[in-house]
């Protein structure tokens, strides 16, 4: 019986050893990849509280640009424009609220912002990001919104 005992002990151990061995270099890659891109984390937490809250990530192509945007709720359409140097994702801590109060919201990321494409040779004027804007609103048929910037 004791011979059987040990054997069980050993092979428990070397589960947990692999386990913990599996542990310490899955958390070392994750050390170094928020080392190397800390705002990855960040990103990956706003994320998951929009999920949370059925706001999903989308792309459309607007004046044959790839044009990213975040969508979720149901009722009358709520349409955010961040300001020049920000992003959709900055409006994440508003949009479950603006859900919850009854609105179908829509964070995009302008021209050369966010995940939209950021070419180098486009026009970044405002009449440009403007033109963006209705051409997002074409492009969801969507012909009348609250608008949010």
């Amino acid at each position: 019986m004791k011979v059987a005992e040990k054997a069980g002990g050993s092979s428990h151990r070397k589960v947990g050893l692999v386990f913990g061995f599996v542990l310490l270099v899955a958390g070392l890659g994750f050390g170094v990849l928020a080392w190397r891109d800390p705002l990855w984390l960040v990103d990956q937490q706003v994320d998951a509280k929009l999920r949370l809250h059925g706001v999903h990530s989308e792309f459309v192509t607007v004046h044959g640009y790839k044009m990213h945007y975040l969508v979720g709720g149901a009722g009358r359409p709520l349409v955010l424009v961040h300001g020049l140097g920000s992003r959709a994702a900055d409006w994440a801590n508003l949009i479950p609220r603006l859900i919850d109060g009854g609105h179908r919201v829509y964070a995009v990321d302008l021209l050369g912002y966010g995940r939209s494409a950021q070419p180098r040779d486009a026009d970044y004027s405002i009449s440009q990001q403007a033109a963006m804007v209705e051409g997002f609103l074409d492009s969801q048929h969507l012909q009348q919104v609250d608008l949010a910037g």
